[in-house]
């Protein structure tokens, strides 16, 4: 069964699909020359040239079937419609343009690389690309599930891709659910990319993370959907820095996030605050159920930053809901060891 879109009104399309468009449509599109790659059945062509205000815009999909649906539904006088493989689009249309977008397209293509290349040389210079992929640290990869895949990407891979291929991140989003978030690490990264430094005037402002999400009603969900090893991850490969990530952090933990809440309890550990690490690691306890892997991680590094009988408290409880915890048994049976262990 194919991924495409079949739906021959907006409101039958699946909403994560037109919302990549509609973030699109954040930039002054007006006047632009604008090519959308793999268009499908052209719901999203048809959303460009109703709000864009776009000059033109060329949309490209290799199945002619496809194509015949665009035009039978989704017609438009500012579109045209080609057919035509991604690696050959070069080949049948000519000029340069100002914006490109292709969402969902780079999992399903061997030549990832060759692709992106491409659309380099089709822009001019300054010009946006907007493009989209399954977020690997989120969705991973498998052919039963995703036949028509042929991977998926980190979003470090995400962006060290489009690195390479002559392109500077400039913004982007992800997508949880539906609705685009202004930060990377849900179930679906979109890239906003320049092709070089100049003629920069269509690129919207990006904001810092820390004002974005302090309005964003998933942050939460999407914090805990990242995970802590990723947000780690991301951390020491210095995407985040902890300065700027803290206040995130707080209103994440705020908003009920358990993954926010162990996070800081490191850091605050780190810091050398236990008591601000114990206070963390008791909200995120409340935040999950009994015998939850959340739930005995919690009780054993309250255990072993706690003294005493405090101490034996957190250990004995763990060890309740989890008898073979090894650490918390070896823990529970040092002798003498009345200060909190590391």
């Amino acid at each position: 069964m194919s991924e495409r879109q079949t739906g021959k009104r907006l409101q039958d399309i699946r909403a994560d699909h037109i919302e990549r468009y509609r973030f699109a449509l954040n930039a002054e599109l007006g006047g632009a020359r604008i090519l959308d790659i793999a268009c499908g059945i052209g719901y999203g062509s048809f959303l460009l040239a109703e709000n864009s205000g776009a000059s033109e815009i060329v949309a490209v999909d290799r199945s002619g079937d496809a194509l015949v649906m665009a035009k039978t539904y989704y017609d438009h006088p500012a579109i045209r419609w080609v057919e035509s493989d991604a690696y050959r689009v070069g080949e049948v249309i000519t000029g340069q343009f100002d914006v490109v977008c292709s969402f969902e397209t780079l999992e399903h293509l061997p030549r990832d690389a060759d692709f992106l290349r491409l659309i380099a040389r089709m822009m001019k210079p300054g010009g946006l690309l907007y493009v989209s992929t399954p977020n690997e640290d989120v969705m991973g990869f498998d052919h039963e599930s995703f036949p028509y895949h042929v991977r998926h990407y980190t979003s470090n891979e995400f962006r060290q891709l489009l690195e390479s291929t002559g392109f500077s991140l400039v913004g982007g989003g992800s997508q949880l659910v539906d609705e685009v978030q202004p930060c990377w690490g849900g179930r679906f990264n979109i890239a906003l990319c320049r092709k070089d430094q100049s003629g920069d005037s269509m690129i919207p402002t990006i904001r810092p993370l820390g004002e974005i999400v302090r309005d964003t009603p998933l942050s939460a969900d999407l914090l805990n959907a990242l995970g802590t090893a990723h947000i780690l991850r991301m951390l020491e490969e210095g995407v985040f820095a902890w300065d700027s990530l803290m206040p995130v952090m707080q209103l994440w933990a705020s908003a009920g996030s358990e993954a926010a809440c162990y996070l800081l309890a490191l850091r605050a550990e780190e810091m050398g605050a236990i008591e601000e690490a114990r206070a963390y690691l008791q909200q995120r306890l409340a935040l999950v159920s009994p015998g939850e892997q959340g739930h005995l991680s919690a009780l054993f590094h309250l255990g072993r930053l706690s003294r005493g009988a405090d101490r034996k408290h957190w250990l004995e409880r763990c060890l309740y809901y989890e008898p073979d915890h090894r650490a918390a048994r070896a823990l529970l049976q040092l002798n003498g060891a009345d200060s909190p262990v590391s």
